[in-house]
């Protein structure tokens, strides 16, 4: 009978362990299973954009007559997501766990970003003005608009928007990067007359501190086309002069001239700014 007795506890003992650990799985950021996945532009038609993220398709439709729409294309068969009033201009940005992000532009300068839960079909708005987004680590980086480009604000908050922080206000209205748990991103000064503009990369702590600057040696006027985080892409000189491209090592500081093509540039260009 006590050797029954304890193979019955065992057995318990098991289905116990196994009901708990089920719970901690199915908890909501109890486990962080989720990989973000983000939009490319598949197809473009006019002001029409198809885009695609893993193995699912979203269609934008614009429109200057009728309503502005979001689907989602699956075998064919379009389903509207969110509908807008003319001029307005949705785009797919990532995809979260259950949750498509997206954004609406109002057409006059207004941005902003929505997430929608694909099992419960709810959408609801997360943050305003919002130019670019990145999602680390379970918490959303966003950054916006501002009527001075070089004056852009960053925010770290939680997956819904709620409980933002600023941990930039001076950002470059360009794209921004994530390694390890710094953020880089691009800062703009200007000369006393404001007739010459740098352009530096800068990286802090999620949290926002501990900012550091690189390429400090860079003399104005100068432009970043590419960064990442050991090497940075800069531009030097005018039209007229004749424009110089050099890649500066993060790590050395140590700088080289390179010669880009034209299609190359125009790649830089589009990825951190579109």
């Amino acid at each position: 009978m006590k050797k029954k007795s304890r193979t019955w506890w065992k057995k318990a003992a098991a289905v116990l362990v196994l009901t708990v650990v089920c719970m901690l799985g199915a908890k909501g950021g109890s486990v962080e299973a989720a990989t973000v996945k983000y939009a490319s532009e598949l197809k473009r038609n006019g002001t029409n954009v198809t885009y695609q993220i893993g193995s699912h398709r979203y269609y934008a439709k614009y429109s200057e007559r009728g309503k502005s729409a979001l689907y989602e294309v699956k075998n064919g068969k379009r389903t509207r997501i969110a509908q807008a009033s003319r001029y307005f201009q949705f785009q797919a940005m990532a995809e979260y766990g259950n949750y498509l992000y997206y954004t609406l532009n109002d057409g006059s300068g207004g941005c902003d970003l929505y997430r929608y839960n694909r099992k419960t079909k709810k959408k609801a708005l997360v943050r305003r003005s919002v130019r670019t987004m990145l999602i680390v680590k379970g918490k959303l980086i966003t950054n916006g608009f501002a009527t001075d480009v070089s004056a852009v604000p960053i925010y770290v908050s939680r997956l819904d928007g709620k409980k933002a922080k600023r941990i930039a206000k001076n950002s470059d209205q360009a794209k921004m990067k994530v390694y390890g748990n710094r953020i880089y991103y691009i800062e703009k000064t200007f000369n006393s007359n404001h007739t010459k503009s740098t352009q530096r990369l800068v990286s802090r702590t999620l949290t926002g501190g501990k900012r550091k600057v690189y390429g400090k040696a860079i003399k104005s006027p100068a432009s970043i086309c590419y960064f990442d985080n050991q090497y940075l892409i800069y531009s030097t000189g005018t039209y007229s002069s004749g424009t110089k491209y050099y890649q500066l090592n993060l790590k050395n500081n140590k700088k080289r001239r390179i010669y880009p093509s034209s299609d190359t540039i125009n790649e830089w260009y589009d990825q951190y700014y579109y």
